[in-house]
């Protein structure tokens, strides 16, 4: 931070203390000055009234005799009479109180500064992180204040953060703790039924281990988006890039996901505005994250029949993925990408999964220098994604 000097603590100080003793110098000059005329007046109305008893003018001793007698009858001078040391303790006394008068004034604005910044930290320390000092100007004090304003700023952030991640952690063990019970439940149940003996046939047996084989998969399943939710965001994961096709990427991801949108009764439209658009990314990360977007459309898009794809390129990339199933509340919009968040709709024994799916996928794309965007009306649910045509661009 540039210092400007001429408006530092030291200089503004000593101009105080230079004004402070020009100010007790003009009142001391002021109040000499008023005596000085007062005793002036008074001495001429002392004449006047004593002209009126004028006596006879005596003839003045000597000079040697006016010692000599003075002398004589202990009347010599040696010193200063004490009323003048008592006038000069006087001056100097109110001298030192004047100064202190003025330069009390002349402060005056950096005492309500120090009273200011000690409110604040005295606040903070009590936990009232919303405290902000305002101090204007460029001096000190107001660069003590930006500090301590950004200081409480970055405590507020760090401290709503642990809260954040403390109820994320809560709502971590409540919900998975709740899922991965639902269907380890299930497990057991039908494992039970199909160990038992004499009370299934051959058929049910193998109807039960289906089942129990179809949770198995959907419990491996959040087990995986918990351990890929904790490696990409607390782990310095690195990108592996390649040149890849993002037109051949997203006909291979539509024709893996081809047995479940059929299943669920949709069809994909897909437009593409150039026959190939290379790309430099992390193809098992980014097939990560378009699956995930696949899967979410596949589950709450359903009702909508078909599923919109749109790939385009112009400075960058442009990915369009479309569903029209339910519209997504604006409250639950915003959350949309946080991690374990899941709209209350969605905690249904068909679509129910961790909540990470999302948040994965918001992760891979900003790792690619990339954004995500989502939005929910009468058009349809609009993920959005752009990314650059290569990292160099970043």
């Amino acid at each position: 931070m540039k210092r400007n000097i001429w408006k530092s603590f030291q200089v503004e100080i000593i101009f105080c203390c230079f004004l402070s003793i020009l100010l007790t110098a003009l009142t001391l000059g002021a109040v000499a000055g008023a005596g000085y005329l007062v005793h002036i007046m008074s001495r001429n109305a002392v004449v006047e009234e004593g002209e009126k008893f004028k006596e006879p003018v005596k003839e003045e001793a000597a000079p040697d005799q006016n010692r000599y007698q003075k002398k004589q009858y202990g009347m010599v001078q040696r010193g200063p009479k004490p009323v003048y040391i008592v006038g000069m303790v006087l001056f100097v006394t109110l001298a030192i109180a004047l100064f202190i008068f003025y330069f009390l004034l002349l402060t005056k604005k950096y005492a309500r500064h120090l009273k200011k910044i000690s409110q604040c930290i005295y606040e903070v320390t009590e936990g009232a992180y919303e405290t902000r000092i305002d101090i204007p100007g460029d001096d000190e004090f107001a660069n003590i204040a930006a500090g301590l304003n950004k200081m409480i700023e970055k405590i507020d952030y760090v401290i709503k953060s642990e809260r954040q991640n403390e109820m994320a952690k809560n709502s971590l063990i409540t919900n998975v703790a709740h899922d991965l019970r639902t269907p380890l439940t299930s497990i057991i149940g039908y494992l039970q039924l199909a160990a038992g003996e004499g009370h299934a046939s051959p058929e049910e047996r193998k109807k039960y281990i289906e089942i129990a084989y179809q949770k198995s998969r959907r419990l491996e399943g959040m087990l995986e988006d918990l351990f890929s939710y904790t490696k990409y965001s607390f782990s310095d994961v690195a990108l592996k890039l390649s040149s890849m096709d993002m037109v051949q990427f997203i006909n291979q991801m539509i024709e893996e996901f081809y047995p479940s949108m059929e299943e669920a009764g949709l069809t994909v439209d897909f437009h593409h505005q150039e026959s190939s658009i290379m790309i430099e990314a992390d193809g098992e990360k980014m097939a990560r994250a378009i699956a995930n977007l696949f899967s979410n459309a596949v589950k709450y898009g359903r009702n909508g029949k078909v599923i919109r794809i749109h790939l385009s390129i112009s400075q960058k990339i442009h990915f369009y993925m479309i569903n029209y199933g339910e519209i997504i509340p604006p409250e639950d919009l915003q959350h949309i990408f946080d991690r374990f968040y899941r709209v209350e709709t969605s905690r249904s024994l068909d679509t129910g999964g961790t909540g990470l799916g999302l948040a994965i996928t918001k992760r891979i794309v900003e790792m690619h220098h990339g954004s995500i965007e989502v939005s929910s009306g009468d058009e349809g649910t609009v993920f959005h994604i752009v990314l650059p045509v290569s990292q160099e661009e970043v």
